[in-house]
């Protein structure tokens, strides 16, 4: 994991910026690996790298999130959304449906 992450995901990278699934999906599974156990800095690095960051860090975050659970994430992450009561129930509800 020594490789700089602009060598697998970028324009001169192993996998390209763009949105195809063959380039999208190996990268984020290569920055959720990599990034394992600093969630917060996996999506800072998917920001940072362009082309299709916001499809890859939504996956992204679903990846780390489902991992790390809530308590991977810093607070403000949560409280500090403009709707985050609202997102709270949404996402309450979904769960209670779910399980």
């Amino acid at each position: 994991m020594d490789v700089p992450d602009e060598h697998v995901i970028g324009r001169k990278g192993f996998l390209g910026t763009v949105c195809y699934t063959e380039h999208g999906v190996p990268a984020v599974l290569f920055l959720a690996y990599k990034y394992f156990d600093t969630p917060i800095r996996a999506l800072q690095r998917n920001a940072n790298l362009l082309g299709d960051s916001t499809s890859r860090g939504s996956l992204l975050g679903a990846v780390l999130g489902a991992v790390h659970g809530m308590e991977g994430w810093p607070s403000d992450f949560i409280t500090g959304l403009r709707e985050a009561d609202a997102i709270q129930n949404e996402i309450s509800s979904f769960i209670s449906r779910v399980c």
